[in-house]
């Protein structure tokens, strides 16, 4: 394959990916050769994940070299930043973005407009830091000869084994699926904290407890393969008006096999409840973000039609290591700001990144018409989200801190805000400083996972 890039619709393509694409109508053609599948082995030009193994011609994007390896870190302690003593080395601010404009979203000229004197990028040299264990790489290969996604258009998964099911993506659903289903750990317990900041700076947190088991992509355990893709609790312990009310999820490979499944608690009723609600647009962080916007995208793809733009480089959160340490060092009041984050926290670099675009199906509805996803090509994490209403203005962008949890090690988002460019208010996700830090020890078998488990929770 060329490793010529040219222009289509904005975004930076490879030559052959348009013949794919081409033939690419809402059907997931993802099985590639042996030969393509090879280019992911040690020699090859790809990364085990996919990803274009050189740099780029101005030696502004390294090679990757393997990312950080595995260093174990105990439970109850926060991963240091490797990367500490690197140097800033030029701000894009509301003065001179434009000058940046093409390896920026329209989200974050959006916000250098909006905010011109304090919505700053600091950028730092790239640091391809991406890693997963070597299990992950195995199936990523197994997937590229085997995967599939189901011709009904729900998108559902097929002979997938674990890991990125579509490392060499050839459809945008593709692309999203190898975001969502990304290894993250085979099980955690984590305080995945939300804050809603009002424009003078003011905010509530939302402190939300949760227990995962990611069944299907197990690398230390015995994965499932009864298309159960994760299994998670999830208990709200403040602000005191929702203290105690749990939610219990159950998602799905194949939704055209059984749908994700969910149920809730009400502490007052002491009730166990059926929650059908719980996925697309339902509303979340105060009516700032729906439920399939946790984590840049989570959830079914039914609603929408995919199409894969290729690549391009731009200037995304990375390394954002700040954002996860404890409180004695940074307070979490210092993390959020009237209009958006600490973007002095922040750190920014110059990476490659996939470019899907979701536009909502003529026969479904959503609140958000269209969305733009930007996806790291080392870690298939969403780095920036783009989101328009149905009048095609851009509305809402999300923005992350792409880092990697090296005692396992893992890709993940240690901080993503959410803006809301009409009222300028914002959630803030992943705030933990001030509670412990991941348990990626955490292991319960498939019987734990029960409604019967909530009203367990739930005796007081």
């Amino acid at each position: 394959m060329s490793r010529k890039l040219d222009c289509l619709k904005g975004a930076l393509v490879y030559p052959t990916l348009l013949t794919l694409l081409a033939g690419a109508s809402g059907v997931g053609h993802a099985k590639v050769s042996k030969q393509e599948a090879d280019r992911m082995l040690p020699g090859g030009d790809l990364t085990p994940m996919g990803a274009e193994r050189a740099g780029n011609a101005a030696g502004t994007i390294p090679e990757w070299t393997g990312g950080l390896p595995h260093k174990n870190v105990p439970v109850g302690e926060r991963h240091e930043d490797l990367f500490a003593d690197d140097e800033v080395l030029f701000t894009i601010d509301a003065s001179n973005h434009q000058q940046y404009a093409e390896q920026l979203s329209e989200g974050a000229k959006a916000m250098f407009e909006r905010y011109p004197e304090t919505f700053r990028m600091h950028v730092y040299p790239t640091r391809r830091s991406a890693s997963n264990p070597q299990k992950v790489y195995d199936w990523n290969y197994e997937n590229a000869l085997n995967a599939e996604l189901t011709e009904d258009g729900k998108y559902g998964l097929l002979n997938v084994v674990g890991g990125n099911p579509f490392p060499i993506p050839t459809d945008g659903a593709e692309a999203i699926w190898n975001h969502t289903i990304r290894y993250r750990s085979d099980g955690e317990i984590y305080y995945a904290n939300q804050a809603v900041v009002e424009t003078d700076g003011s905010y509530v947190l939302n402190v939300q407890y949760r227990e995962l088991a990611y069944a299907y992509g197990m690398v230390w355990h015995e994965p499932e393969r009864n298309n159960i893709l994760l299994r998670a609790i999830q208990r709200t312990e403040a602000p005191p008006r929702l203290a105690g009310q749990m939610q219990l999820i159950v998602g799905t490979i194949n939704p055209t096999v059984e749908p994700a499944m969910a149920w809730s608690y009400n502490p007052g009723q002491r009730r166990v409840r059926r929650a059908p609600e719980y996925a697309y647009d339902a509303p979340t962080a105060d009516g700032l973000m729906t439920r399939d916007q946790t984590d840049g995208y989570g959830g079914a793809l039914d609603r929408y039609n995919w199409t894969l733009h290729g690549k391009k480089e731009m200037y995304i959160g990375y390394n954002g290591y700040n954002f996860q340490v404890d409180e004695s060092e940074i307070k979490e009041a210092d993390m959020l700001l009237p209009g958006h984050i600490n973007q002095d926290l922040a750190r920014y670099e110059l990476h490659r990144v996939w470019i899907v675009e979701a536009n909502v199906k003529p026969d479904e509805r959503h609140i958000y018409a269209k969305r733009v996803f930007y996806i790291d090509e080392d870690s298939w994490t969403i780095a920036q989200v783009d989101i328009y209403d149905a009048q095609g203005k851009l509305w809402r962008y999300q923005d992350g801190q792409v880092f990697n949890m090296y005692t396992i090690p893992l890709m993940t988002t240690t901080i993503q805000g959410n803006y809301d460019l009409n009222s300028g208010r914002y959630a803030a996700e992943g705030l933990d400083n001030r509670y412990p830090p991941r348990d990626y020890t955490y292991f319960q078998p498939p019987s734990y996972w029960t409604p019967q488990r909530l009203r367990t929770m739930g005796v007081r």
